[in-house]
């Protein structure tokens, strides 16, 4: 993740579907960033309460109430599909279209 609104879902998608099934959980807190991140040897954001409404703003999580936010579709195909892009990253770029250098004339 480039991002800490990248690396919030990323965390999230962990909980939900990687973590210990006793560590799993649906949704996730500020409490969560802040412990995830360290672990991650990610950078800290200097406010990390603004992590998760900064991702949910973004589109990747809902809000749940009591600080709590939950990973949304859009929060999910982030990080199962376009995740990660480092410099080996093999995801889909976008293709550039060249003109042909043949003439169309000098076709029969």
């Amino acid at each position: 993740p480039k991002y800490a609104v990248e690396m919030a879902a990323l965390v999230a998608y962990y909980l939900q579907n990687l973590a210990a099934k006793s560590e799993r959980k649906e949704h996730i807190s500020t409490r969560d960033i802040e412990t995830y991140f360290k672990i991650a040897e990610f950078a800290l954001p200097t406010k990390p309460q603004f992590t998760l409404p900064n991702a949910k703003a973004a589109g990747y999580f809902d809000a749940v109430g009591d600080g709590a936010y939950k990973l949304n579709a859009v929060g999910h195909n982030l990080v199962a599909h376009s995740l990660p892009r480092g410099k080996d990253d093999k995801s889909p770029t976008k293709k550039t279209w060249r003109k042909s250098t043949q003439s169309s004339s000098k076709r029969k």
